[in-house]
């Protein structure tokens, strides 16, 4: 055995043989982070961890926060203390230990489970838990707590599990191993004893690693190797700060200025400084789909495999974008380079000049293509048409109006027919020119043509600047109808035979207008049923099959995806808006000419979208799962999130309350749903993601819903308001129909009063009459005469006062006021009088009973007055005030003696009629001073007041 390992030493030291690669897989990932310009509390990220419903957990500085990929929010944590680490357990539990020991968060509460600091904890798959404090580890399981203490006085400076559930510790310049119940120390070869071992990791595969700040150790098939760290650029250490050996096999190796990726000996630099500077990588580890994540110094890191490959010249130049793409019969590419010439792609990864004998220098190439006897056509900004063939190039033609050309294309007849800025144009062999193609007035075409195609049937399409789409047939341009306006910059014909056009405004089609705001100057099919789509910024990724959809919605189908920086795009797609910027290979590889080098695509190797892992989490969502309403809630709010850190911005959100909405709502970006004034029942809601509107979650998640209702709109409760109602309502009922009696009563009582009225005033006035006529008829006197004519005027007067008084239209009390001051001027004429009135009667009505009483009233005062008062001034005063009448009439007369009137009729009839009307009256007089009369009347029955003069 020993002679064995003699025998290994070697090829074992053979494998870890340092060879560090500068450029290294730089290519091969991108990096994105995630930093305080993000929402991050602090740069310094000390630990993290996935949870089972794929949130990130992180500490940054001294804050713990949860991370969907949009929204870092902050946690509480026990205590104030010195945190270090994050673990995860299978059943959704985060745990949280340092310096205070280790806690559980269970989702409510966090629960302590150490109270000595621990210096690293590891979750298993069978629900086992295993600490290390300073001295002890710590193991709980199915079967209870235990605690091992290490033999030796060291403290625990690393711990790791390997794939048989051995714990690995080391402490200073010895490694330990515990397999049951007992450590074992490990021997160590002399070239593998180090000072301080700093860091552990073991891989699925066995392969334990041991490292110090500059050295690293490596047991492989039960033996030990010393493995060369290379030093970095400068020529220093790399100062190993943290190490996570993947299920691959590779094991990551962080720095305090990088990180790297070693595997059989290989130390390629996966992040260049200048690409994503780093302070010190603390942490590093895998999330389920495989990616590598890192805590650093300055953020949080994620590392992306890229997608897209970029080639590059071989010998940086000031201007690496790609003018023109070519593909020769065995697939190999060339590429012209703006101001730098001709190159070809080697499979090195990188751009090498095309060797060809006669070529230019910094020869500017707009347009490339390959003819059918393999030479390749050149088409140039300022240099004309030029031939390569057999090693040798030559110059077709310099014609002034084809001398910058933009586009080449051979038909299938093998004529070379070229685009320039001033036409199209047509390669004559036999006279070694360029021919100009006629439009249909048969003029030479002298507008800008973009870009030219071929269709199925042979037919040639030409793209213009401005001038639309055209078709050349029998020599002949002609604009085809229907047209596509407009400056065309790529052409391209699809599976089903329709042809498609990229211009400035979006991708159009002659059976219909995309519309959108996208700049389309490329446009390629790949063999998996896809359209690849050279925007402004972005490569776009498009499903052919909706493209029916697509056009008819007049938008961008939601199938969309884009490719941009994160899946290894380095630079915006070239957007000169000339010649073919496209290319396909036989292996089914896309090229594309950008700004910054050739962008390749293999289409087999793009993900898909990962929507049946998608999973979406509702938050403040009770344990039993259903969510209670208060009654009188105005709005419901839910609030969700998917975890997803890829595009978290593409990701889209359909839901729906199930006993509410009819269907699940439209797609949106949005993460949270409202409902106003929910009506009390029992609903649920559901919501389901994808991305970009792809496919949906393979699950929904829900919660059931219970809007209470207030104790009114309880059955029992409406069934008592209902019998309450109904009993009310027959109350009221009653009350109405008593009302209607008694009103009636009131009117027949007044209509008996009118009756009285005419009978006692008009009747006796007209029985008077009739005396007073027999009386003439014997004397025929002239005072018999004159007595007739005063009692038929009196009558008269009677008689329009009580029409007057029944009539509505006068039941305001400014009509009655009106009257009343028509009356005294008809019964004053011989006296000096005023007539004012204080208070707003304008919208204050007058009841017919107050009209019926109060006239009566006013005109026997003023007829006592022109009879027997001789005054030479009257004063009358009428005050609105808390819905009270004051009436005051005062003349300057001789005066009179209450007490000598009280056998008075008319006095009598004013005191009865007042107090019909719930009024009061006051007269105040003495011989020889005037007489004041006081009268008071409530506007409204049932009010009553006193005179206040």
């Amino acid at each position: 055995m020993a002679g064995l390992a003699l025998l290994l030493t070697p090829v074992l030291a053979k494998e870890f043989l340092p060879l560090t690669i500068p450029s290294g897989l730089v290519e091969d990932y991108s990096v994105c982070r995630w930093s305080m310009e993000d929402g991050l509390p602090d740069n310094e990220v000390r630990a993290f961890c996935f949870t089972s419903d794929g949130f990130l957990w992180c500490l940054a500085g001294e804050r713990l926060v949860c991370f969907d990929g949009v929204t870092f929010v902050p946690h509480e944590m026990p205590k104030a203390a010195s945190w270090q680490g994050l673990a995860a357990d299978r059943t959704g539990g985060l745990w949280l230990y340092g310096e205070r020991g280790a806690y559980r968060w269970s989702g409510t509460k966090w629960t302590a489970a150490l109270h000595d600091p621990v210096r690293w904890l590891h979750t298993a798959t069978n629900d086992a838990v295993w600490a290390a404090t300073a001295h002890t580890l710590w193991i709980r399981d199915q079967h209870g707590e235990k605690s091992f203490p290490l033999p030796v006085p060291e403290s625990i400076q690393a711990v790791t599990l390997d794939a048989a559930r051995q714990v690995w510790l080391a402490t200073g310049a010895q490694l330990w191993r515990f397999t049951g119940s007992e450590f074992r120390t490990e021997v160590l070869p002399d070239d593998c004893s180090l000072t301080n071992f700093t860091h552990l990791a073991a891989g699925r595969d066995g392969t334990v690693w041991a490292a110090a700040s500059d050295a690293l150790c490596c047991k492989r098939q039960g033996h030990w190797a010393r493995v060369p760290v290379p030093a970095d650029a400068e020529g220093r250490h790399l100062e190993l700060t943290s190490l996570y050996a993947a299920d691959d096999g590779v094991l990551w190796v962080g720095t305090e200025r990088t990180l790297y990726r070693m595997r059989y000996g290989l130390w390629p630099e996966v992040l260049q400084h200048e690409q994503s500077p780093i302070r010190a990588v603390r942490c590093l580890g895998t999330a389920s789909d495989g990616r590598l994540w890192m805590g650093t110094g300055n953020g949080l890191l994620q590392l992306r495999r890229r997608y897209i490959r970029t080639y590059l010249t071989t010998e940086p130049l000031r201007n690496e974008t790609i003018t023109a793409l070519a593909v020769d019969a065995a697939g190999n590419v060339v590429a012209g380079v703006a101001d730098a010439g001709l190159y070809q792609v080697r499979p090195a990864g990188d751009l090498v000049p095309w060797p060809q004998q006669g070529l230019p220098d910094r020869l500017w190439i707009a347009a490339l293509t390959f003819g059918s006897d393999g030479a390749l056509w050149l088409g140039t900004r300022g240099d004309g048409l030029w031939r390569c063939r057999d090693g040798q190039a030559e110059q077709i033609s310099a014609t002034p109006a084809a001398v910058n050309i933009n586009v080449l294309l051979e038909d299938h007849r093998g004529r070379l027919l070229v685009g320039a800025d001033r036409g199209l144009f047509v390669l004559d062999e036999r006279r070694h020119a360029l021919v100009d193609v006629p439009d249909a007035e048969g003029h030479a075409y002298r507008h800008r043509v973009n870009t030219l195609l071929e269709n199925h049937t042979g037919q040639l399409w030409v793209g213009t600047q401005n001038n639309g789409l055209l078709l050349h047939t029998t020599n002949t341009l002609w604009r085809q109808r229907p047209a596509v306006a407009g400056t065309i910059l790529a052409l391209h014909e699809d599976g089903a035979h329709e042809l498609w056009a990229g211009t400035p405004d979006g991708l159009k089609s002659t059976n219909g207008t995309l519309a959108g705001d996208e700049y389309v100057s490329q446009i390629l099919e790949d063999n998996t049923g896809h359209f690849w789509v050279g925007a402004r910024h972005d490569l776009l990724r498009v499903p052919v099959q909706p493209l029916d959809v697509w056009r008819k919605v007049q938008a961008m189908p939601d199938e969309l995806r884009r490719f941009g920086n994160n899946e290894g795009l380095s630079a915006a797609p070239s957007a000169s808006g000339t010649g073919h910027l496209t290319a396909k290979t036989p292996d089914g590889r896309l090229w594309f000419a950008t700004q910054q080098g050739l962008a390749m695509v293999d289409p087999w190797k793009t993900p898909e979208w990962p929507a049946e892992n998608l999973r979406v989490v509702l938050q403040a969502v009770p344990v039993d799962r259903v969510l209670r309403v208060p009654p009188g809630t105005r709005n419901v709010t839910f609030r969700f999130t998917a975890p997803y850190f890829d595009e978290p911005e593409a990701v889209r959100f359909s839901w729906k309350l199930r006993g509410f909405d009819a269907d699940f709502t439209e797609p949106t970006a949005e993460r949270k749903a409202i409902y106003a004034q929910l009506p009390p029942g029992s609903y649920h809601f559901g919501v389901r993601a994808g991305v970009n509107g792809g496919p949906w979650s393979r699950t929904e998640t829900g919660v059931m819903v219970i809007v209470a209702p207030f104790f009114w709109q309880m059955w029992w409760w409406r069934s008592a308001v209902f019998i309450a109602g109904a009993g009310v309502a027959v109350l009221i009922a009653l009350g109405l129909y008593r009302w209607r009696i008694r009103r009636r009563l009131q009117i027949e009582q007044l209509r008996l009063r009118i009756a009285r009225d005419l009978h006692d005033e008009i009747g006796a006035n007209l029985g008077g009459i009739a005396l007073l006529l027999g009386a003439a008829e014997q004397s025929q006197g002239a005072e018999v005469l004159q007595r007739i004519r005063a009692i038929t005027l009196q009558s008269i007067a009677t008689l329009q006062d009580l029409v007057w008084m029944i009539d509505p239209v006068h039941d305001s009390l400014a009509d009655l006021l009106q009257r009343m001051r028509d009356i005294a001027a008809d019964l004053l004429p011989a006296s000096t009088h005023e007539f004012t009135v204080t208070g707003e009667p304008a919208h204050v009505p007058a009841p017919l009973e107050l009209r019926r009483n109060i006239l009566p009233i006013f005109k026997e005062a003023l007829h006592n007055i022109g009879k027997h008062a001789h005054a030479r001034h009257v004063a009358i005063a009428v005050t609105v005030k808390s819905n009270r009448l004051l009436l005051s009439i005062h003349d300057d007369g001789i005066g009179l003696n209450p007490a000598a009137t009280t056998h008075g009729h008319g006095l009598r009839n004013m005191q009865h009629r007042t107090k019909e009307l719930g009024g009061q009256l006051h007269i105040t007089s003495q011989p020889g001073h005037g007489t004041t009369l006081g009268l008071e009347l409530p506007l409204q029955p049932g009010i009553t007041g006193k005179v206040e003069t």
